[in-house]
């Protein structure tokens, strides 16, 4: 099919779900952090870890964006090449704070304490506003623009992007996260569509994994 032929139109209410999860996921910090005892330095590597996935899932989402989104918004719809340029300038300036974060992350990591955990903590609260305010803009101002300028194969090309680029060591974390910002048919459905690979995965182990380890993450047992 042809450019000029080519029949536009996609949902794009699907990207409520990673971007629900990044707020959430990023949410109170010094709560899941407080929760830390301490001296225990698996918990603390548990703590330090789920905050390494969600960040570097964070970069490749924007990453996705990057490479997928905005190069075909700026050809199919160049009127809005204003709030494209802030949209990619937030990328940018949310970039800085994100690999400071993960640096924190690391650190907390590696020598838990309670410099550690603060310095922890200061990194993701400068991080998340300007998380918020780009997130919100991207559903309210991108969403209805992609909606219309894009295909459903082009728009689903997104999430497969992050995934394939995704290098930390629990991407069932990460789906887990996404998936709990859904109701139990959406679910249902998204979990029918996952590649052969990650749903095996999913059902025979990352699952059960996911359910453990969150756990441990929100207090409800040990880590």
């Amino acid at each position: 099919m042809s450019e000029s032929t080519t029949a536009y139109g996609c949902d794009t209410s699907d990207m409520r779900f990673p971007h629900g999860m990044l707020r959430q996921g990023l949410a109170a910090p010094e709560e899941v952090l407080g929760r830390v005892p301490p001296g225990d330095s698996g918990k603390a590597a548990a703590v330090a870890s789920y905050y390494i996935n969600i960040l570097a899932f964070l970069q490749v989402h924007h990453t996705a964006e990057d490479v997928l989104l905005w190069p075909k918004l700026r050809e199919r719809a160049p009127q809005h090449a204003e709030l494209l340029d802030r949209m990619e300038g937030q990328h940018a300036g949310l970039n800085r704070a994100l690999i400071e974060a993960s640096e924190a992350a690391d650190a907390y990591g590696a020598m838990p304490s309670d410099a550690s955990a603060r310095t922890l903590v200061a990194a993701l609260a400068t991080l998340t506003p300007g998380l918020h305010t780009h997130l919100a803009e991207e559903e309210r101002e991108i969403l209805p623009i992609a909606a219309v300028t894009m295909t459903q194969e082009e728009w689903g090309e997104l999430p497969g992007h992050a995934m394939a680029h995704f290098t930390a060591d629990k991407p069932w974390l990460v789906l887990g996260l996404v998936l709990e910002q859904m109701n139990d048919e959406q679910r249902a459905v998204t979990i029918r569509h996952f590649p052969p690979p990650v749903q095996e995965m999913w059902v025979t182990s990352g699952n059960e994994m996911f359910s453990a380890f969150i756990a441990g993450i929100r207090g409800t047992m040990e880590a």
